[in-house]
């Protein structure tokens, strides 16, 4: 299969999903990035093509997790926002670390560590969480966590 069949499959599902954005809303109660969406659905729909036996260059595949997991550390950003948490930094490195861990033991068919790099990373996501606290508390940030948050 052609890697610009997938290209194609972004674009037609990234107006789907934008056109019916208002709709997913009202009736899932959630909003997901047009382009988040269609880049997901199709990597994944290409990888159970290929683990069916279909022919498709797996670099494609790899391009667009590389992207989604992009794309969750950009939406997890807003959610330290909305709880006016700090240190974003350490959050950065868990979730690109370990989602590039996971995606390659699941690529390669480790499974046993992807399980693990899965449960590692919800439990240090969980605990980056919940260890922070709120930005308008009284200021103990260094310069050098200054420059790991604003690192962008």
């Amino acid at each position: 299969m052609s890697p610009y069949y997938l290209l194609l499959s972004i674009a037609v599902l990234y107006f789907i999903f934008a056109f019916s954005k208002n709709w997913i809303k009202k009736t899932f109660k959630i909003a997901p990035c047009s382009i988040c969406a269609a880049v997901s659905i199709t990597w994944i729909c290409a990888f159970v093509f290929y683990l069916l036996g279909g022919q498709i260059d797996l670099t494609i595949i790899t391009l667009l997790i590389g992207e989604s997991i992009g794309g969750f550390m950009y939406k997890a950003e807003g959610w330290f926002k909305t709880f006016n948490l700090q240190k974003f930094w350490l959050m950065r490195l868990v979730i690109i670390i370990g989602g590039t861990a996971t995606m390659y033991s699941f690529l390669t068919r480790q499974f046993e560590i992807t399980m693990i790099s899965v449960v590692a990373s919800i439990i240090l996501m969980v605990i980056v969480f919940v260890l922070q606290k709120p930005k308008n508390t009284p200021k103990s940030t260094s310069k050098i966590n200054d420059i790991l948050d604003n690192c962008c």
